[in-house]
C-alpha cells in the first residue's frame, strides 16, 4: 500500500517521477526535470509507461514508435533509442528481460498509480471516515495537470488508458462530493457540482448529487428543476427515462422524506449499478439466452463458463436485460423457485485486484454501506435477505475463491436471491448449474463478421470469393466472437483476403478493441489474461500442450511433458476447468483434449520467448515415433489389432507435425522408424499421405545409408498406389541394392517386387517371389504381412491356373479365424473370394461379404476397397447390373481417386462393363478410352479377354467413327474429370434401383 509521510491532504508525500496525468513529464530522483529529446524519445517513454513493470517486445516497441514506416533493422533501431533513453533515466530502471524492454517503476514513481491508490483509499475511507476520504480525493485530484496521454491519441493503448483514467477522475469527483455531502458541506459543493453535471449530462449519479446538494441548501425547486432538465435531456438524446434510483430521489424530495445525510440509501436497488447497455446486436446466442432464462427459474446459482473472448459477459448482459425486462413488465414466470426478480444488479469483478476486495465491490454495486460495528459481508447478506434480486457477478476467474465463498454465503443465508456468474472456470459451489459457452459455428461466426464489418465499412456485402475468405477467417479464429469482432474492425483498412492472409500474425493484427476493458483491447490481452491465472506448473504444461495438433490424450500429454499419468490427468483437469482445453471423444470413445488454435498460437509464442520450442517439439516428435512403433506391434497382436488404425487416425495431425519436425531436423533414425511403423497404416488403411511423408524423408537419409531401404519399401508401394509404376520400379531397384538380406526392408521389397511383376502379368516371376516373401514374413513372426503375401501368392497361383489355390485359400480362412486377428482374417476371406470368383460365384460372394465385414471392423480400407470391387464385379456378371452400378458408384467414394492408380484402373474396367450392359455404350467407350491409355495396371488373363470382347461390342454398337471419337475423348480426360463422368453415369444407371428400393420401403 502507498505510504505518505504526512496526512494525504498535505504535500509531504513523495512526488512522482513519471507524470502522465497531463503532458508527459519525467524527473530525476531529486525532482529535477529530465529533458526528453524529440518526439521518438517521448513516445518511447510513453510506451514503456503504458506497460510499466511488464516487458514490451522489440516488435511492439517498433510498432508504437514508427507504425507502418518501420526501419530496415528494427532490433538495431530500437536498441539505439533505448540506449539513448537509459542515459537520462536513473540507473537500472530500464532493463531487458523475458523477451522485451521493461521500465522498472516503484509504487510511488508513477502519478497514475498514485492516483489509482489514492482514489481506492478514499472510497474505502468514505464509508466510515468521510473527512479523511475528502483529503484522499483532494490529494488524488491535485495530481491532474490536464488530459492524460493527450499527445499519443494515435495509439489504441494510450487512448484506452486515458479513457480509464478520465472515468476514474469522474468517479473520484463524485465520491468526493458524496463525502462532502455526508459531512454537511453541501454549500461549497454546489458550484463545482453544477459545472460537473453540465460537462457530463448523462451521468445519473452526478445529477443525483447535484439535486441532493441543492435540496440540502434549501433550494428544493432548483433540485426538482435539475431532475426535470435531466429527464428531458435523456428523452431527447437517447429516448430513455431516468434510472429508478433517480426517480426515487425525486419522489423523496417531493414528499419531503429525504432525511438521510446523502443520496445513497441503505437498501438494495436504490443506487445499485445500472446494467451495461450493449452497443451491438447479440448474434448466435438466442437459444442459449432462452435456455438460461428457464434454468434461472429453478437454479439459484448459474455459472457461464468458456474460454476468453467467447462472449460470456455479452451473454450475461443480454440475459440480465431480458430478466430485468420481465421484472419491469411484472411477469412472474412460473411457480417454482425464484422466478421473478424485483431487481437485477451487475457487478464487474475484472477490475478487482484481490480476493478481499470482492465483498466491498459487490456491496458498492448493491448500494450497501459498511458500518464499523458490523462486518460488511454481514451487512450485505442482511440487505439481500427477503429481496428478490438477481446478482450478476462478471469475470470471477481471478478471484474465484473469494467469489465462490460470497456466493455460498448469499445463497445459504437467503431464499430469494439468485446468482448469475461468468468465469473461465466454475465456482464449484453447492447447487451450481454450469453452462459452458461454445464458440460460434462457422455460419454464425460469418454473420457476426459481416455485421461488425458494416460498422466500419457501411454497406459491406462480401462477394462469393470473399464469403469463402470470411468463413476461413472465422474458422481460423475458432469462432471466438471477440477475435472475429477485432478482425472485422480491420476491414476498414484491409480487404477480407488481406485479413485472412495476415492471420499467421493474429496477435499483432487483432488489436484495437474496447478501450474500457484492458483484457479486451486486443486478442493477445484476452489470452494473456487466461494464462496469467494459472500457476507456474499449469502454465508450463499449457504451453507444452501448444505443440500438439488435433488434440491429445492423457497418455500423450504424459509422454511429452515427462509427467506420470496421474499428474498429467490432474493438470489437464485443471486446464479443462479453466476453459483452456475442451473435451471430446475420438472415434473409439477415448477422451481427447483440444486447445483452440488461438490459445495454441499464444502458447507457441510463449515457448519461443523462452527459447523452448525445439525442446518441446523434440519431446513431442519422439513420443509419437514411440507411439507409432507401439501401434505397429499391436497390429500383430490378436486382441489389439482391431483398434490400431482408428488410434493412428485419431493422432494423424500429431504424427504429421512430428514428421515435419524430424524432416526439418534431419533425424534419419527417427524418420526410418516412423516410416516402418506407419507402413501398414499408409497401405492397408489407405492413407496415401503417409507415402508422401516418406518421399520427403528420402532427402534426409543419405543415398548409401542402409536405412534408406526401409524408406524405399514404402516409397515403392506409395508410387504404385498413385499409378506411378515407373517410379515404383526405380524405388524397388534402389532399395534392393541397399537392403540387407533377412531384414524387414528386404522382406518388404521382395513383396513389392512380386506385386509389380504380378500386376504386369509376369506370373512365372511373381509366383516364386510371393512364396519367398510369405515364407520370410512367417519366419519373422510378422502375421500381418504374412497375410498380405499369402494372399498375393494364392492370387497369382490362381491366375496361373493352379487349381489347388482355391482349396488352400478356403482352408486358410479357418486357420486365420483361429488366430483372432481381424486383419489377417479379412485378407484370408478376400483371397478365398477372389480365387473362387470365376468358378463358384456364390461361394466367392459369401467369402467376400465376410471380408468386407472384417475390413470394416478393423479399419482395413484397402481390403474394403478391393473386396468391394470383387463384390461389384460378381454382381455385374452374375446378378443385377443396376445394383452393380450402385456398388461401383460407392467404390468411387471409397477410393477417392485423385490419380488413376492400379485399383482405380480396375474399377473403371468394371464400370465400362456395367454401363455397356445397361445401354450406355457412349459413356462406356469414353471410359474405355481413358483406361486404355493407363499403363499402371495392364489387363492380362481373363480380364484381357473380357476387355477385348467389350471393345468389339462397343465398336459394333456405336459404329467405327463414333467409337474412335469416344475413345479419343476419354484419353484426354484428367483423373478428376474421369471420376466425375463415371459417377454421373453410374448414378443415372443406378437410379432405378434406388427408386425401386424407396417405393418398396
Amino acid at each position: 500500500m502507498f505510504q505518505f509521510v504526512d496526512s494525504p491532504g498535505m504535500t509531504g508525500h513523495r512526488e512522482p517521477r513519471y507524470r502522465v496525468l497531463g503532458p508527459l513529464a519525467v524527473s530525476s530522483g531529486d525532482g529535477t526535470p529530465v529533458a526528453l529529446r524529440g518526439d521518438l524519445q517521448r513516445r518511447l517513454v510513453a510506451a514503456l509507461v503504458l506497460h510499466v513493470n511488464r516487458p514490451l517486445a522489440t516488435d511492439a516497441v517498433a510498432d508504437l514508435l514508427w507504425g507502418d514506416a518501420l526501419p530496415d533493422d528494427i532490433a538495431g533501431a530500437v536498441q539505439t533509442h533505448v540506449s539513448r533513453l537509459r542515459r537520462v533515466l536513473p540507473p537500472d530502471s530500464l532493463v531487458y528481460g523475458d523477451g522485451g524492454y521493461c521500465l522498472d517503476v516503484a509504487d510511488d514513481d508513477l502519478d497514475s498509480d498514485q492516483f489509482d491508490r489514492m482514489v481506492t483509499e478514499g472510497i474505502q475511507a468514505r464509508r466510515v471516515r468521510p473527512e479523511e476520504a475528502i483529503e484522499w480525493f483532494d490529494a488524488a485530484l491535485a495530481l491532474w495537470r490536464g488530459s492524460p496521454y493527450a499527445e499519443f491519441v494515435d495509439w489504441d493503448a494510450a487512448r484506452a488508458e486515458a479513457s480509464r483514467l478520465e472515468e476514474l477522475w469522474l468517479l473520484a469527483n463524485e465520491e468526493r462530493f458524496d463525502a462532502l455531502l455526508a459531512v454537511g458541506r453541501h454549500e461549497e459543493s454546489l458550484a463545482d457540482l453544477v459545472s460537473l453535471a453540465a460537462e457530463h449530462p448523462l451521468r445519473d449519479r452526478t445529477r443525483a448529487l447535484l439535486m441532493t446538494a441543492l435540496y440540502r441548501a434549501g433550494r428544493q425547486p432548483e433540485a426538482l428543476q435539475a431532475y426535470e432538465e435531466h429527464r428531458r435531456h435523456l428523452a431527447d438524446e437517447l429516448g430513455l427515462d431516468p434510472s429508478p434510483a433517480l426517480r426515487d430521489l425525486e419522489r423523496s424530495m417531493l414528499d419531503h422524506t429525504l432525511d438521510v445525510p446523502r443520496p445513497r440509501e441503505q437498501s438494495v436497488g436504490a443506487t445499485a449499478s445500472v446494467l451495461p447497455n450493449p452497443a451491438t446486436r447479440l448474434i448466435g446466442r438466442d437459444r442459449l439466452v432462452g435456455e438460461l432464462r428457464e434454468i434461472l427459474r429453478t437454479a439459484r446459482t448459474v455459472t457461464i463458463t468458456g474460454p476468453g473472448g467467447v462472449g460470456k459477459t455479452r451473454l450475461a448482459v443480454e440475459l440480465a436485460h431480458a430478466i430485468d425486462g420481465e421484472s419491469d413488465d411484472g411477469d412472474s414466470g412460473g411457480s417454482d423457485g425464484v422466478d421473478h426478480f424485483d431487481h437485477v444488479a451487475f457487478c464487474e469483478l475484472a477490475a478487482v485486484g484481490r480476493g478481499d476486495e470482492v465483498v466491498p465491490a459487490v456491496a458498492t454495486t448493491l448500494g450497501v454501506e459498511s458500518r464499523s460495528d458490523i462486518p460488511i459481508e454481514s451487512r450485505l447478506v442482511e440487505a439481500l435477505r427477503g429481496r428478490r434480486v438477481l446478482l450478476v457477478l462478471d469475470n470471477c476467474e481471478h478471484v474465484i475463491d473469494a467469489a465462490a465463498n460470497l456466493v455460498e454465503r448469499i445463497v445459504t443465508a437467503t431464499t430469494t436471491v439468485s446468482i448469475l456468474a461468468t468465469s473461465r472456470e466454475r465456482l464449484a459451489v453447492s447447487g451450481e448449474h454450469v453452462c459452458a459457452v461454445e464458440p460460434l459455428d462457422d455460419v454464425l461466426a460469418g454473420e457476426l463478421f459481416i455485421e461488425r464489418s458494416r460498422t466500419v465499412r457501411p454497406g459491406f456485402t462480401p462477394s462469393e470469393a470473399e464469403e469463402a475468405d470470411v468463413l476461413y477467417i472465422c474458422h481460423q479464429l475458432d469462432g471466438l466472437p471477440l477475435a472475429i469482432e477485432l478482425a472485422a474492425a480491420r476491414s476498414q483498412a484491409l480487404s477480407v483476403r488481406e485479413i485472412a492472409d495476415a492471420l499467421s500474425q493474429r496477435f499483432r493484427l487483432l488489436t484495437g478493441g474496447r478501450r474500457t476493458a484492458e483484457r479486451h483491447r486486443s486478442l493477445v490481452e484476452t489470452v494473456r489474461w487466461s494464462f496469467d491465472l494459472l500457476d507456474d506448473h499449469e502454465r508450463e504444461v499449457c504451453e507444452q500442450l501448444a505443440v500438439f495438433s488435433g488434440g491429445a490424450t492423457v497418455e500423450s500429454v504424459a509422454g511429452v511433458t515427462g509427467l506420470d499419468r496421474v499428474a498429467a490427468a490432474d493438470v489437464i483437469a485443471r486446464l479443462v476447468e479453466r476453459s483452456l482445453l475442451t473435451v471430446s471423444p475420438d472415434a473409439q470413445g477415448a477422451t481427447r483434449f483440444q486447445m483452440l488454435e488461438t490459445l495454441r498460437q499464444y502458447g507457441i509464442d510463449r515457448l519461443a520467448e523462452r527459447d523452448a520450442v525445439d525442446t518441446v517439439r523434440r519431446a513431442h516428435a519422439r513420443h509419437f515415433v514411440r507411439m507409432a512403433s507401439e501401434h505397429y506391434a499391436a497390429l500383430r497382436r490378436p486382441n489389439d489389432a482391431d483398434r490400431v488404425f482408428a488410434a493412428i487416425d485419431a493422432d494423424i495431425a500429431n504424427l504429421r507435425a512430428a514428421h515435419a519436425w524430424l524432416v526439418d531436423r534431419a533425424d534419419a533414425d527417427a524418420l526410418a522408424e516412423l516410416s516402418v511403423s506407419l507402413f501398414d497404416f499408409g497401405f492397408q488403411a489407405m492413407r496415401p499421405e503417409i507415402f508422401g511423408w516418406v518421399e520427403a524423408s528420402l532427402d534426409v537419409v543419405a543415398a548409401d545409408d542402409p536405412r534408406r531401404a526401409e524408406l524405399l519399401d514404402s516409397v515403392c508401394y506409395g508410387r504404385w498406389q498413385f499409378g506411378d509404376v515407373d517410379g515404383a520400379w526405380a524405388a524397388l531397384r534402389e532399395g534392393l541394392a541397399l537392403a540387407v538380406p533377412g531384414t524387414r526392408a528386404h522382406r518388404g521389397l521382395l513383396a513389392a517386387h512380386m506385386n509389380l511383376e504380378g500386376r504386369a502379368g509376369n506370373l512365372d516371376v511373381a509366383i516364386p517371389l510371393a512364396i519367398e516373401a510369405a515364407a520370410l514374413a512367417a519366419a519373422a513372426g510378422d502375421t500381418v504381412w504374412f497375410a498380405v503375401e499369402r494372399f498375393q501368392e494364392l492370387l497369382v497361383r490362381g491366375l496361373a491356373g493352379d487349381a489347388s489355390a482355391a482349396e488352400e485359400a478356403e482352408l486358410w480362412t479357418i486357420d486365420a479365424q483361429s488366430e483372432g486377428n481381424p486383419i489377417v482374417s479379412c485378407w484370408a476371406r478376400y483371397a478365398a473370394g477372389e480365387v473362387l470368383a470365376d468358378d463358384d460365384p456364390e461361394r466367392a460372394r459369401r467369402h467376400i461379404d465376410a471380408a468386407l465385414e472384417l475390413a470394416e471392423m478393423s479399419g482395413c480400407r484397402f481390403v474394403k476397397g478391393v473386396a468391394g470391387l470383387t463384390a461389384a464385379s460378381l454382381e455385374a456378371r452374375n446378378g443385377d447390373p443396376r445394383r452393380a452400378a450402385v456398388a461401383y458408384r460407392e467404390l468411387l467414394d471409397v477410393w477417392q481417386i485423385g490419380s488413376l492408380g492400379p485399383v482405380g484402373v480396375t474399377i473403371m474396367r468394371g464400370v465400362v462393363e456395367v454401363l455397356a450392359s445397361l445401354g450406355d455404350p457412349e459413356t462406356a467407350a469414353v471410359l474405355h478410352g481413358a483406361v486404355a491409355v493407363s499403363n499402371s495396371s495392364p489387363a492380362f488373363g481373363p480380364d484381357a479377354y473380357r476387355q477385348s470382347a467389350l471393345s468389339r461390342r462397343l465398336r459394333r454398337d456405336l459404329g467405327e467413327a463414333a467409337f474412335e471419337a469416344a475413345v479419343e475423348r476419354g484419353g484426354q480426360l484428367d483423373d478428376v474429370e474421369l471420376r466425375e463422368l463415371a459417377a454421373i453415369a453410374l448414378g443415372r444407371a443406378g437410379s432405378d434401383v434406388d427408386q425401386h428400393s424407396h417405393q418398396r420401403g
